[in-house]
């Protein structure tokens, strides 16, 4: 039986990890065993136990691990805390899958990187959106072209939090993604705004492709939305992401060559654990780690860090940095 354990039951976890944890074992029930919970609050992990069917909860991951010797760990932690317990969480040696960012500046990354290799951990960092199923589908149109432009709209609503750099990496690792390739050179603008530690925010810049980038980033416009256009040779996309359990008719792809417009309707499934790319990402990794590819989870860390490096420009105000 492949054992799973998973570490941190709050809010986010429980409203996607969990449920893609659940279809995961459901669909494997032969196979694969949710083995424990854990959370420092202990209600907590035992509500999270009951309602997704893990077979133990805990209050302490040490002993959860030592307990159960699970095969996979998944960890969802506090952005503040990921680093230092990541180091200590990877001294088990066991596979592991955490959220982005997998540290808060560089240096944490950087100390990521370099535990993973020496210990040889297969890992994987969640950038839940190069898993949703409607930008593997954008890729996948694009596949063979180089996109000459890519806009890539984030806005959000009252979040106002001086760390709001630790979401913008969504955008900012989306594209590229959505690129095919790293960062060349990137150009900010903040608008700050006032009475708050937040700021809109416009990044300029190319790829090393050459694609032209452009990404808004406005933390307090009164909806939450996440959009994008991509222009290619005699090819133009655009694209409107889910955000919550059901998506409306506007989360959708539209295609258009020789000016003749299609939409192309992506099926979202049952749920933001699967229109958010969480399921998909979680399927993939687990599947792997039980079938021992290890082989194909060696870098993450070292691949988070451009797009940990670019947020981080954000975080202290920078006006451009080149790679």
């Amino acid at each position: 039986m492949f054992k799973i354990c998973l570490i941190g039951c709050g809010n986010h976890s429980t409203f996607v990890y969990g449920r893609a944890l659940k279809k995961y074992q459901e669909e494997r029930v032969s196979s694969v065993e949710l083995a424990g919970c854990c959370d420092l609050d202990m209600p907590r992990a035992k509500k999270y136990q009951e309602t997704f069917g893990f077979n133990n909860a805990y209050d302490d991951f040490n002993k959860m691990i030592d307990n159960v010797k699970p095969e996979a760990l998944i960890a969802i932690l506090p952005e503040n805390l990921a680093a230092g317990l990541g180091v200590e969480i990877m001294g088990y040696k066991i596979p592991l899958l955490v959220e982005k960012p997998p540290g808060i500046n560089t240096h944490e990354n950087i100390t990521l990187k370099q535990c993973a290799k020496q210990l040889d951990i297969p890992h994987l960092v969640n950038f839940n959106r190069r898993y949703t199923p409607m930008l593997k589908e954008v890729k996948k149109i694009f596949s063979g072209n180089t996109p000459d432009h890519i806009y890539y709209g984030m806005y959000r609503h009252k979040r106002l939090e001086k760390h709001f750099y630790t979401t913008a990496i969504h955008a900012i690792d989306a594209v590229r993604f959505l690129s095919g390739s790293d960062y060349k050179k990137v150009a900010f603008t903040y608008h700050e705004i006032p009475g708050t530690e937040a700021a809109n925010i416009y990044i300029d810049g190319e790829m090393a492709t050459g694609t032209k980038i452009n990404i808004v980033i406005c933390p307090n416009s009164g909806m939450v939305v996440e959009c994008g256009t991509i222009a290619a040779n005699n090819l133009f996309l655009n694209f409107n992401l889910p955000f919550n359990d059901k998506p409306t008719p506007a989360h959708k792809i539209t295609l258009a060559r020789d000016t003749i417009p299609e939409d192309v309707l992506i099926g979202h499934g049952d749920g933001y654990h699967i229109s958010g790319g969480f399921y998909n990402c979680i399927a993939m990794f687990l599947d792997d780690i039980a079938d021992k590819k290890y082989g194909l989870y060696k870098t993450a860390f070292d691949e988070a860090l451009q797009s940990s490096r670019v947020a981080e420009c954000i975080a202290n105000r920078e006006p451009m940095i080149s790679f």
